[in-house]
């Protein structure tokens, strides 16, 4: 790699983000927690609090394990693009995310 006027390239001559300025693991994660939070205050406003400890893990649980696999779809198919603001991020992981979590909520 190698730096000139600012840019960084690699071998071939293509520009390559700088750390930290792209579309890292960390912001797909944190554009489907929105989704996790907004599903976790839907949840409890239309059904209420779970009734135990048992059923509070489970809804944790399921929304920590759905949003994990949303951000890592949604990371792989951005990770090699210029950086994507927020919105974009979000609006991208909110089909996988209402996808996984319906698949988990599936009896069975």
């Amino acid at each position: 790699m190698s730096t000139s006027g600012g840019k960084t390239e690699d071998m071939s001559g293509r520009a390559v983000p700088a750390a930290g300025g792209g579309n890292g693991f960390g912001r797909s994660v944190l554009a489907a927690a929105c989704w996790a939070a907004v599903s976790l205050i839907l949840t409890f406003a239309v059904a209420g609090a779970p009734p135990s400890a048992e059923a509070a893990g489970r809804v944790t649980g399921s929304l920590l394990v759905a949003t994990l696999l949303a951000a890592l779809v949604t990371w792989l198919i951005v990770r090699r693009r210029a950086r994507w603001a927020f919105w974009k991020l979000a609006l991208l992981a909110l089909p996988f995310f209402l996808v996984l979590r319906v698949l988990g909520s599936v009896p069975g």
